[in-house]
């Protein structure tokens, strides 16, 4: 048998993207000391973004404008502080 091409998806296997943004968010000046689950904003923001993505044949969109839409919607979902203009960026 001969291959052409071998692919595959290191997203969530070798990429800790869940891990990151967790301990990010624990970083957040704003939200120092809020009582929310951190691992559950990680899935929420994701899910949110994906929704934004998914099933787009010729998106006319900026990955970053996504990321930044759902974040703002999963921020207000959570109920916690506005971010300061360069911790939304840095998130």
């Amino acid at each position: 048998m001969r291959y052409d091409a071998l692919a595959f998806d290191t997203g969530g296997t070798v990429l800790d993207w869940h891990g990151s943004l967790v301990d990010e968010l624990a970083r957040v000046p704003a939200w120092q000391g809020q009582p929310f689950d951190r691992h559950e904003f990680a899935n929420a923001w994701r899910r949110s973004t994906m929704k934004g993505i998914v099933g787009q044949a010729r998106p006319a969109f900026n990955m970053d404008d996504v990321h930044l839409r759902a974040l703002d919607d999963t921020v207000q979902v959570f109920g916690l502080p506005a971010l300061a203009e360069q911790s939304r960026h840095d998130l």
